[in-house]
């Protein structure tokens, strides 16, 4: 979208997993080539060497936090 204001990123999974280190340098590399002073953020869990805490309730709480992060524009 031309008249975009920001660009971000959104996993569920956390940010050393999924797509996030794959994708930031290509959006990164397209939005410097269409000359946008845009960066690209992310919203999602934090660096983990798990997939999950294993604690139902900490798992609703990174999730109900990354969520309100990734709606706030």
């Amino acid at each position: 979208y031309k008249n975009a204001q920001s660009v971000q990123w959104v996993q569920e999974e956390p940010q050393n997993q999924g797509y996030w280190t794959y994708t930031n340098p290509k959006i990164k590399s397209v939005l410097q080539s269409i000359g946008s002073k845009l960066d690209v953020t992310y919203a999602g869990r934090a660096i983990s060497a798990s997939t999950a805490t294993g604690y139902g309730k900490v798992h609703e709480a990174e999730l109900r936090q990354f969520l309100h992060e990734a709606m706030k524009i």
